[in-house]
Order: structure tokens, then C-alpha cells, then sequence
């Protein structure tokens, strides 16, 4: 009887969280695929406004594809994807310094001219790749 009461309690609160935890898992992976963090989405979405607005084009300066973001973000071994471990030896993985897309850099140069190397350095940090 004891094991029941607490079936029969526990099932209705375990499912609204499992259904929570299933969809908040699926939003941090669509924003892993786009290479962006919670609040850069919420940013994302609106600069992409701003643009369409203006008729101007819009990349995203380091969303380089789903696959590659994801090598990005958690590392080249991707057997080591589920288990934390701090990157050794690699500058693009230090946290410091970020690979930006082409398309970004093609859009900015388009809009703005090329930079001097100390501006595009500041403006857009790591390699481009």
C-alpha cells in the first residue's frame, strides 16, 4: 500500500518535469547548433530583426555549421563529448578566442571596407576559418 501512495504521488510530478527537462535539453542543442548562448539567441533574434529592417544582411559572426559548431563548442574528440575535461594545447579551444565564419567576415567587409589588421584583430578575435 505504502508503495502505491507514492506511485500514484510521484508519476503526476515526475512527468511535467521529465516534459520540462526534454525540452529545455532541445533548446540548449538548437542553440549549440547555432553556436550561440541563451541570451545571445534572445539577441540574435533581434538584431536579425533590426536588419531585415533596414534591408541589410545578417550572419551570425560565429555560427560556422551545425557540425562544426558542435566540434567547437565541445571539443574534437567526440568521444570526450560526454564527459568534461579541460582542452589542452588547443588555443581555439582556451575560451579566449573564437573562429568567426566567412560569411560574416565577407558581409563585414562588404559594409564596412577592409579593416587594418589591428581593428579586424579587435573586432573579430581568432582565426578565420
Amino acid at each position: 500500500p505504502a508503495n502505491t501512495i507514492v506511485l500514484v504521488v510521484n508519476i503526476p510530478v515526475l512527468f511535467p518535469v521529465l516534459v520540462a527537462l526534454i525540452v529545455l535539453q532541445g533548446w540548449q542543442l538548437w542553440c549549440l547548433s547555432g553556436n550561440v548562448t541563451t541570451v545571445e539567441s534572445w539577441y540574435q533574434n533581434r538584431i536579425k530583426n533590426m536588419c531585415k529592417t533596414a534591408n541589410k544582411p545578417y550572419a551570425w559572426p560565429y555560427d560556422r555549421g551545425t557540425f562544426q559548431n558542435f566540434l567547437d563548442v565541445l571539443g574534437p574528440a567526440l568521444l570526450t563529448w560526454v564527459f568534461p575535461h579541460l582542452p589542452r594545447g588547443d588555443p581555439l579551444l582556451s575560451g579566449t578566442s573564437y573562429p568567426v565564419s566567412k560569411k560574416f567576415v565577407a558581409i563585414s567587409s562588404s559594409m564596412f571596407g577592409d579593416l587594418p589588421d589591428k581593428q579586424t584583430a579587435r573586432e573579430t578575435p581568432g582565426e578565420v576559418v
